[in-house]
């Protein structure tokens, strides 16, 4: 909080949300009540910030979480295809025995291009 001058706390919600996701593995209503209390903001404040930004998962996802890109560039090359086959992968999800889910998948636009792997492998 160091790095954020008196007032401006409020800039540091998406890092500290980031955070949140990377110790739970998604992010959990208690963690943004948490991370509001901490900046000082409304809850509700905080809510919209994690519900406006993709990279922000609000539900349990996998072990291993499979990402679509939905970019112009990205479905280009085919990703659409895959999300037309929702039908014939089923939940978005697999479990093993135990009920845990071990993938998962999710459709997401990454905010910048150099985040998609198809673009970074065209440079």
């Amino acid at each position: 909080m160091g790095n954020y001058p008196e007032g401006h706390q409020a800039a540091a919600v998406i890092p500290a949300l980031d955070l949140a996701q990377r110790q739970h593995g998604w992010l959990p209503l208690s963690a943004m009540h948490k991370v509001a209390d901490l900046l000082g903001m409304s809850r509700m404040r905080v809510y919209e910030v994690a519900t406006f930004y993709t990279m922000f998962n609000r539900q349990p996802v996998g072990k291993y979480h499979i990402q679509i890109c939905t970019t112009t560039p990205c479905m280009l090359c085919g990703s659409d295809a895959i999300l037309d086959n929702q039908d014939e992968i089923g939940n978005w999800c697999w479990r093993d025995n135990s009920g845990q889910e071990v993938y998962s998948v999710r459709s997401r636009m990454f905010g910048r291009l150099r985040q998609c792997s198809h673009v970074a492998s065209w440079r």
